[in-house]
């Protein structure tokens, strides 16, 4: 019996001979409009049936990237945390800061 990269090197070359002896379609001035009617006509490869999570992150991830930069500006601009220690600093009233959490 015959190796089987014998095999497949024989049948490689009697589907080469075979194309090879095929006539070639006729083509007429239409064809490029033909052929793409024929892949327009095709149908819409069905989806997974599952979530689109690629599509839904990279649809949201400019605006999320946009509301942490919003998010940081504002953290630096209004420093609330210094504001919280001067008010405990300067506020002596302990019934109130019990009040207020501090």
């Amino acid at each position: 019996m015959k190796s089987q990269g014998a095999l497949v090197h024989r049948l490689v070359q009697v589907l080469r001979h075979a194309h090879a002896t095929r006539p070639l379609p006729p083509l007429d001035s239409r064809w490029p409009e033909t052929v793409m009617r024929r892949i327009r006509s095709l149908p819409e490869p069905a989806g997974s049936g599952g979530w689109p999570f690629g599509l839904l992150v990279w649809r949201l991830a400019p605006a999320t990237g946009v509301l942490a930069l919003l998010a940081l500006a504002v953290l630096l601009r209004f420093s609330l945390i210094p504001d919280a220690e001067l008010f405990r600093l300067w506020y002596s009233e302990p019934q109130l800061l019990g009040l207020a959490g501090f």
